[in-house]
């Protein structure tokens, strides 16, 4: 199995404790890991844009993200990345409701287990960030499916 970068929008510490997941709580304490605070106005575009370039960025470049000197450097795979709507890589949906958090959190990890057979995986699951500023009750169902996997 080859490295994998995950990120996850909108995942905080706070919904750890408030949806007591198990999984997850215990595998951010345990493991190496890189928080990134997004200031107002948070655009995940320009966070992973930032992620993608080694360094942050106040507008959206104009290149290939196949070129941005993250995934040259490692030739990472990339998945569900939301760079664009539909998002970018192996895995891609829009960044409205049609898709349900169950199919994309699934989708995204069974992509990342067969990429990550031969290459690095830089990888998105976005279910929280489609869903939890119309829907904010699934906050919990949503990160309890996250904890499952």
């Amino acid at each position: 199995m080859q490295p994998i970068l995950l990120g996850v929008l909108g995942l905080e510490y706070q919904g750890f404790m408030e949806c007591e997941t198990n999984f997850l709580l215990s595998l951010m304490n345990s493991i190496e890991r890189g928080v990134t605070e997004n200031k107002k106005p948070q655009y995940p575009d320009r966070s992973w844009w930032s992620v993608l370039m080694m360094e942050p960025v106040k507008e959206v470049p104009n290149i290939d993200p196949i070129q941005s000197p993250l995934v040259k450097l490692t030739r990472a795979s990339l998945i569900n990345i939301p760079i664009t709507d539909p998002t970018y890589g192996k895995y891609s949906i829009r960044m409205n409701q049609e898709v349900d958090p169950a199919t994309e959190i699934n989708n995204v990890i069974n992509a990342i287990i067969a990429e990550a057979q031969t290459r690095p995986v830089i990888a998105s699951i976005n279910a929280l960030e489609r869903f939890l500023h119309t829907k904010p009750q699934l906050k919990c169902e949503i990160y309890n499916q996250l904890d499952r996997h």
